[in-house]
């Protein structure tokens, strides 16, 4: 199937499906920070979390096929723009020892290969494929939208008129437009069984770290970065320092995000007129 078309100019479900599974980016973007980063250096494994423990709970509970939706187990990246303050914010806390972890579409396709060359009979499928974000309610499909980067169409129900949210081929593969932010891409495996395992670590790529790259968050000062650097590199294999290619944030200083506002000084003042 032909997926060169626009996201406007899909007509059906197959279309859609294929265009969130073509694959089209450059790069994929994990934010996260630099203590977890060490334990992926440290033990050259990723981990993939299934959907119950995941933050969306929405589309765990909502849009997710009861049966199927406890066997997938999911990493998750975004394939936006590289600095996307809302990801930095929610997704790479202490802000101070943010980092994002930025994958060539050639590494994370020799990821895909590597999953799917995995000898488990427990493995039943390994997927790569966008998120596409939908908004309104459930069986109200016709008055939906649906949302995919930048694009937005009018909404599309299976052949036999089921909204896709109630489709199980589409378990894992929609939110809702309120994180449509995200932009994200998603790294999944489908199990056989249910294991009731919160979470599977997997090996990662030969020379993974190596062909990535690692951006420091923008609230890291020039001393946090250098102490960050060093962490990183002590985490790492000698013949592997020297490659490792880590950068301090354009933003540096140049963020006051706070996480509460402190501008927000409300005061109720007792003037004996109630």
């Amino acid at each position: 199937m032909n997926c060169g078309y626009r996201f406007q100019n899909i007509l059906n479900t197959d279309e859609l499906l294929a265009f969130l599974q073509s694959r089209r980016h450059n790069v994929y973007h994990h934010f996260t920070t630099v203590s977890t980063l060490v334990k992926i250096i440290k033990s050259n494994k990723w981990r993939f979390s299934v959907g119950s423990k995941m933050n969306d709970q929405h589309e765990y509970n909502v849009k997710s096929a009861y049966g199927l939706r406890d066997k997938i187990y999911s990493t998750c990246f975004s394939f936006g723009d590289e600095d996307n303050m809302a990801m930095w914010a929610m997704y790479a806390i202490p802000w101070e020892d943010a980092v994002r972890i930025s994958i060539p579409k050639e590494v994370m396709l020799k990821w895909v290969e590597n999953l799917n060359d995995i000898q488990h009979p427990a493995l039943e499928n390994v997927s790569l494929h966008d998120i596409l974000y939908i908004d309104g309610m459930i069986g109200y499909s016709r008055f939906s939208k649906f949302y995919w980067a930048r694009g937005k169409k009018d909404a599309l129900t299976e052949p036999d008129g089921r909204d896709i949210s109630l489709s199980s081929r589409f378990t894992g593969y929609l939110k809702n437009s309120a994180w449509k932010h995200e932009q994200e891409s998603r790294l999944a495996i489908t199990l056989a069984e249910e294991t009731n395992l919160p979470f599977i670590d997997l090996p990662l790529p030969d020379n993974f770290f190596q062909s990535v790259r690692l951006t420091t968050g923008p609230w890291t000062t020039d001393t946090e970065f250098d102490r960050q650097k060093k962490r990183i590199l002590r985490a790492s294999q000698l013949s592997l320092r020297e490659k490792l290619k880590i950068s301090q944030n354009s933003f540096s200083g140049q963020i006051q995000l706070r996480r509460h506002c402190d501008f927000c000084n409300h005061q109720y003042e007792d003037n004996n007129n109630a």
